[in-house]
């Protein structure tokens, strides 16, 4: 071969060489910025990673610390506990994928804050649901203060009832009667003598009780404890007893006098005769009468 053929085939093989170590440069380069790219995305993906694993260990501690007495929210809020527990448990073991340890983040997040928010709510419903029983409290406590002066005020058991709905008899004034042959009546004083004991009595004003006819039972009991000229059984004082003589009256609420006469039924004895007058079954007024001889 010629000098010129070596030299072009020198030539040739040194443009080769040049262009096998350009080509050996840039994929190199380019394999090196790939690789460093790997490692950034790689760097990145594992930042998130342990960013996303704080913020569950965050949650966590939030959804530990929740405190409620309605039982289906603290249930709810147990197992949320227990599933941010799985997710992290699987975070640390490489076990998900970020896009699922992403999404899941995102929506425990957002249940974290829905339960903080009616937590919240609940909270304050209770404390005024609390400060409405104060409020009662206070108000029970001054209706009670109140009913007790009121009752202080009430010097008897008498005003009481003279305030209520049961009647009351005073001014009595009892006596034996003696019939005339021609008619008419003379008082007394001889037990033998009497063949009627006569009571006359007021019913006092009372504008609490509803006006109308009231039926009134006279009950007359002998010194022996017998009832005198027994006329049949009522009810009086929450008992069926005897009594003497009954009569019915207008009343209009106001004071109404009354006489009511009790046959003797036989002759009488010396000695002190109780008399009782009811209304309505219940006791309103007493007295005596006494018969020396």
């Amino acid at each position: 071969m010629s000098n010129r053929i070596y030299i072009l085939l020198i030539s040739v093989f040194a443009a080769l060489s040049l262009f096998l170590a350009y080509l050996l440069f840039t994929t190199k380069k380019e394999l090196t910025e790939r690789i460093v790219y790997v490692d950034k995305e790689n760097g990145t993906l594992m930042d998130e990673r342990d960013g996303l694993q704080m913020e569950l260990e965050q949650m966590q501690l939030t959804f530990s610390s929740m405190e409620t007495d309605n039982v289906q929210m603290r249930d709810s809020i147990q197992w949320q506990a227990n599933r941010i527990s799985g997710l992290l448990q699987a975070a640390r073991n490489k076990d998900v994928d970020i896009q699922k340890l992403r999404d899941e983040t995102a929506t425990l997040r957002r249940i974290m804050k829905g339960y903080i928010h009616d937590i919240d709510s609940l909270q304050r419903m209770n404390d005024r649901l609390m400060v409405e029983k104060q409020n009662e409290s206070y108000r029970a406590d001054q209706a009670e203060s109140k009913s007790s002066q009121l009752a202080q005020e009430l010097t008897s058991t008498q005003e009481i009832v003279s305030k209520g709905s049961v009647l009351a008899a005073s001014n009595f004034s009892s006596m034996g009667i003696k019939e005339k042959s021609r008619g008419g009546e003379k008082e007394v004083e001889r037990a033998s003598q009497a063949t009627q004991i006569k009571s006359c009595f007021t019913v006092r004003q009372n504008s609490i009780v509803k006006g109308g006819v009231k039926k009134l039972h006279l009950q007359v009991v002998g010194p022996s404890g017998a009832v005198i000229g027994a006329s049949g059984n009522a009810n009086l004082d929450g008992k069926d007893q005897p009594y003497s003589a009954a009569r019915e009256i207008d009343y209009q609420n106001q004071d109404t006098d009354v006489c009511i006469y009790c046959n003797a039924g036989g002759k009488l004895e010396k000695g002190t005769y109780r008399i009782y007058v009811f209304e309505s079954g219940k006791k309103i007024g007493s007295s005596e009468l006494i018969f020396s001889r």
